[in-house]
């Protein structure tokens, strides 16, 4: 029993030279990489923290855990992976929907641009290599306007993961100068462009359990512009349409949402201040700013979002990481509309 006993209280006294060793490695750690200037507080800098974390780490015997702990720091950072997924953008050559594509097309998702004219797509498809080298894109040519416009996007990519519905047109008009026409041409853009290929594409991706489609709105489906009503109804009318496409897809794996954003510096917005920026002398940038401080004061980034900003949601809305995320209406619209839910 002394044997036994002698035996154990060497191991104690080993097991406390060992943490003294220890201690004495990571302070002289910390007196050799002193902060560069003394903290305003006594709590010691997070770079030092830091520093005495992995050191005491790597003196640790527990070396199984020490690498479990690790891996799992490394692996915090969100990465969206769209390899084997086919998303289809449509008016993606500029603005907003190029970035989206952009974005999609760096997660590895194999992309179909769409435009009006040959010449653009053809251009995004040359921007897109540059943009994000090695991915797949193709491009299709059809003015969503109208149903035979639907019609050629669907026989050039009959299938699809991730749709994104992003052609709309926009522009300020009183109410009484907007005949019947117009309301329809807006109707027929923004709304049924998106009806109709969700309509054929949501089917696929119910059969194969798995689907992203998003529907491209705007702060003003709830701030209704006065000047703009009829886009203002047109953007209302798609937050309709994807809440209920998210409920008839319920308990798959397909998510149906509506990303709403605020002021946006796009090509068309830059295009519109473009004037005003000449007659003032001041820069694009800077109209950008002046109008969304006199026309959206309630905005609380007080600046107008990048076309990437935007797109960032957008990715991940579409990612597998949003798998419970659907029926939403989402806000990249810099505070601007005042309420909370």
């Amino acid at each position: 029993m002394r044997a036994a006993a002698r035996h154990r209280d060497r191991r104690c006294a080993a097991r406390r030279a060992e943490g003294r060793a220890r201690r004495r490695a990571v302070n002289r750690a910390a007196r050799a990489n002193p902060p560069d200037a003394a903290p305003s507080s006594h709590r010691v800098p997070r770079e030092r923290r830091l520093a005495r974390f992995r050191l005491s780490w790597s003196l640790a015997p527990a070396a199984v855990a020490r690498r479990i702990v690790l891996s799992f720091l490394r692996s915090m950072p969100m990465h969206i992976d769209l390899t084997g997924k086919t998303a289809l953008v449509t008016a993606s050559t500029a603005g907003i929907g190029l970035a989206i594509a952009e974005g999609l097309a760096r997660a590895g998702a194999q992309l179909i641009v769409n435009g009006r004219g040959e010449a653009s797509v053809k251009a995004t498809l040359a921007h897109l290599r540059v943009a994000a080298p090695g991915a797949s894109a193709q491009g299709v040519v059809a003015d969503l306007s109208d149903a035979d416009g639907a019609r050629r996007v669907i026989d050039a990519a009959p299938s699809v993961d991730i749709l994104v519905n992003n052609a709309g047109i926009y522009g300020p008009k009183p109410f009484f100068d907007i005949d019947d026409a117009e309301w329809e041409h807006f109707f027929q853009i923004n709304v049924m462009s998106g009806v109709r290929l969700a309509r054929h594409y949501l089917k696929g991706m119910l059969e194969r359990d798995w689907g992203r489609i998003v529907f491209i709105s705007s702060e003003s489906a709830l701030n209704i512009p006065a000047d703009m009503i009829h886009y203002g109804f047109t953007k209302t009318a798609q937050l309709s349409i994807s809440r209920g496409l998210a409920k008839l897809a319920a308990g798959s794996r397909v998510t149906v949402n509506a990303v709403l954003p605020g002021p946006t510096m796009s090509d068309g917005v830059k295009a519109m201040l473009k004037a005003t920026a000449d007659a003032e002398h001041k820069s694009v940038e800077q109209a950008g700013v002046d109008f969304v401080r006199a026309h959206r004061s309630s905005s609380i980034i007080q600046r107008p979002a990048t076309c990437d900003e935007v797109a960032n949601l957008v990715v991940y809305v579409c990612s597998p990481q949003a798998s419970a995320t659907t029926g939403a209406a989402l806000r990249v619209d810099g505070g601007v509309v005042d309420t909370i839910a």
